[in-house]
């Protein structure tokens, strides 16, 4: 572990995401909850690099909107 390389997360650290604003377009609901399962699929299976931005974005499945 002493000579492993690092590599770069796959979110910006800074990004921040907020609740969806009423004015703010509504994106399909199933669609998006399915590509966050996909997402999290491959964090747990293959890629857990990409487990704390699945979690993210699966926090707003119940109100999505393009931002998220």
């Amino acid at each position: 572990m002493e000579k492993g390389k690092g590599c770069p997360t796959p979110m910006d650290p800074k990004s921040r995401l907020r609740n969806r604003l009423a004015e703010e377009k509504v994106t399909e609901k199933h669609q998006y909850e399915e590509a966050v399962s996909c997402l999290t699929y491959a964090a747990i299976t293959t890629r857990p690099d990409i487990a704390y931005p699945s979690a993210l974005v699966g926090r707003f499945s119940a109100h999505p909107s393009t931002a998220h």
